[in-house]
């Protein structure tokens, strides 16, 4: 029996998912929770990285944020490859 990787529900996870799509935190409590649009969350990336952050630094905060929202869009379509296929993939 071919089993699939998936991360159980867990508090945390749920926290960065909402805390990607729109959620302020402060003091480890969820303050305001609103729609916010791709070009919102590129320019609070952007605000996050230190002043000297050159533009191949933003660049690849912006491709890491992009990476881990399809990955999670992926997960909860169903859309996982078991751990076996995994190892597959990677023995050959």
């Amino acid at each position: 029996m071919e089993t699939c990787w998936r991360q159980p529900a867990d508090p945390w996870r749920l926290l960065a998912r909402r805390i990607t799509r729109g959620a302020h935190v402060d003091d480890g409590r969820i303050l305001v929770v609103e729609a916010i649009t791709d070009k919102q969350r590129a320019i609070e990336a952007l605000r996050a990285l230190p002043e000297h952050a050159t533009i191949e630094d933003a660049i690849e905060r912006l491709c890491f944020i992009a990476k881990i929202e399809e990955g999670l869009r992926q997960s909860d379509a169903g859309q996982l490859v078991s751990h076996d296929e995994v190892k597959k993939q990677f023995l050959s």
